[in-house]
């Protein structure tokens, strides 16, 4: 991917006052809406207080900002994979809906298909979530999460976001 001059420029005045350094550079640019960080941050909270354990909500992440040729969020969700627990191999197979565990492919295979197809899937593509756990809070929370990632790859790839993790090499997609 070729790297391009940030289209939306990172605030420096969010109302968080000093709290602004401590802020990611996708943080940054969405803080140009106050409205929009405030409901990030507590979408972000909801989601991560919910069913799905952080290192499987990033390979989740992974799949989908790898859909959408995101440097940014893949960059960004590599470093959060390694931080809790995954290794570079499951970093690696995560960007490609796979894994060694075969409920856990079922699992990403659907999101791969929700975020590909708009969520219009056919039974057996549904039953892939329900293979992995057949829980319609797991499920819903699932979807919430593809949904959050996609925003944030849209304003990354729109917003042309500046890099504030260590790139991660592209991947030859083998579907």
């Amino acid at each position: 991917m070729i790297r391009k001059t940030q289209r939306i420029e990172s605030t420096s005045n969010s109302g968080n006052g000093e709290n602004i350094a401590k802020l990611s550079n996708f943080e940054r640019v969405l803080a140009n809406s106050p409205a929009v960080f405030e409901a990030y941050s507590e979408y972000t909270q909801a989601i991560a207080n919910g069913t799905i354990p952080a290192p499987l909500r990033e390979k989740i992440a992974l799949v989908v900002s790898e859909l959408n040729n995101s440097e940014y969020d893949v960059s960004a969700h590599s470093q959060r994979g390694s931080r809790v627990g995954l290794s570079e191999g499951e970093i690696t197979q995560s960007r490609l809906a796979e894994s060694l565990d075969p409920r856990e492919t079922d699992l990403l295979n659907f999101v791969q298909n929700t975020a590909t197809k708009s969520g219009i899937l056919n039974d057996k593509e549904f039953e892939a979530v329900k293979r992995f756990r057949d829980d319609n809070a797991f499920t819903i929370e699932v979807i919430a999460l593809i949904a959050l990632t996609i925003f944030e790859n849209l304003l990354n790839n729109l917003a042309h976001t500046t890099l504030d993790f260590p790139l991660v090499k592209e991947i030859p997609h083998q579907r």
